[in-house]
């Protein structure tokens, strides 16, 4: 990660009292940035990431306290504001995109609307499941333009209209999967002014034996 890539972060408050910091903010957001990038997905696995890299981070924040343990990072991250960090995080993925713009324009139009389920996110001490989440991903950048949590009441279904509003989707082609071939959700690509691509499965038999039999005949 370049110099520059922190300075996007830099509008994040710090929290803490300024006596009382080991580790800078600037070294905790690097160190977990990258450890997740790299495949960390908990504060254990981004401190041992952090431990190996330790040389390499020491180029781009001070690292002579040394590595910050799982503890404190995590507890940074409970106490800075959630819409501070989104904000920041979204304007340096903006920054990739815009690096990007000699990428074929019909490569770009293409968005994936898809649900996951956020691994190792439920809490069985307090009876909470695992978050499910819905994601819009720019085919042609390989990164994720918005995300919602889907209300365990509800469904990704149901959430898809809700997201598709989040991202311009002027002139793009969504795509998604069967589940969500649903007659709202292609009313919903066409108020956006996209055009959409839908897999047809079983779980709609007429449109599925219909679609058969169209391409059974042209062939």
């Amino acid at each position: 990660m370049p110099p520059t890539a922190l300075n996007y972060f830099s509008d994040i408050e710090d929290p803490r009292q300024k006596g009382k910091v080991t580790h800078s903010l600037d070294k905790i957001l690097l160190i977990s940035l990258c450890g997740i990038l790299c495949g960390a997905d908990d504060w254990e696995t981004i401190e041992t990431f952090a431990e190996n890299k330790q040389a390499w981070l020491g180029q781009f924040v001070d690292m002579r306290d040394g590595v910050p343990s799982h503890d404190p990072l995590g507890r940074v991250f409970s106490i800075i504001r959630p819409e501070q960090f989104t904000q920041c995080f979204i304007e340096w993925v903006q920054s990739f995109i815009e690096q990007r713009k000699d990428v074929d324009e019909e490569t770009l139009s293409v968005t994936a609307l898809d649900g996951k389920i956020a691994r190792r996110s439920h809490d069985k001490t307090n009876s909470k499941g695992a978050m499910h989440m819905m994601n819009a991903w720019c085919c042609a950048n390989q990164l994720v333009l918005e995300q919602l949590v889907v209300d365990k009441k509800t469904n990704g279904i149901t959430a898809f209209p809700d997201l598709l509003k989040l991202i311009d989707a002027q002139g793009s082609i969504i795509t998604t999967d069967a589940l969500n071939c649903q007659k709202y959700i292609t009313k919903a690509c066409i108020e956006a002014g996209a055009d959409y691509l839908l897999a047809v499965k079983g779980n709609h038999p007429i449109l599925h034996e219909y679609v058969s039999y169209y391409f059974e005949k042209k062939t």
